[in-house]
């Protein structure tokens, strides 16, 4: 599961990437979703498909962008694509430059996912050595009998 959070995190920065490059070329932004729906990005084609019913674009990225979630499973968080929308919320708010925001955007999603990544890599070893420690008394025990000992008689009337 962790390995499906990072694929959608690396993915959502790649598209918000691709969309900050084609608004800086003067795309326009339903025409950048449709251009993206077209190069097969799962994200751009639930927004586009949303366009096509109507909904507001702003509306359209947090509702379409992420899937809904399958059936026994809650839905992944922390969701990039709210973030995303609220971005993209904020800039056509306040008049900010929508492609340097959606490029901040994606350098700050692609860090935490470096970071994500790196406390997982960090909490590996300890998780390992707890697993490890956990069987070796029975690993003990086991081995007690293999050699021998009368480790159940030891065990149980021994105080």
């Amino acid at each position: 599961m962790a390995e499906n959070m990072t694929t959608d995190a690396a993915a959502a920065a790649e598209t918000v990437l691709r969309l900050a490059v084609l608004l800086q070329a003067g795309v326009a932004p339903a025409r950048a979703w449709t251009h993206l729906a077209e190069a097969a990005d799962p994200a751009a084609v639930r927004v586009r498909a949303a366009l096509d019913r109507g909904v507001p674009l702003a509306d359209a990225i947090p509702d379409a962008a992420s899937p809904p979630p399958r059936r026994g499973r809650a839905p992944s968080a922390p969701d990039q694509w709210v973030e995303v929308a609220a971005a993209w919320q904020v800039a056509m708010t306040v008049g900010a430059p929508l492609a340097e925001s959606l490029r901040g955007l994606a350098s700050a999603l692609r860090d935490a996912q470096e970071s994500s990544d790196e406390v997982r890599v960090a909490l590996a070893e300890p998780a390992g050595t707890a697993r490890l420690m956990a069987w070796l008394p029975l690993v003990a025990v086991g081995l007690g009998v293999a050699l021998g000992f009368d480790t159940a008689v030891t065990l149980v009337t021994n105080p």
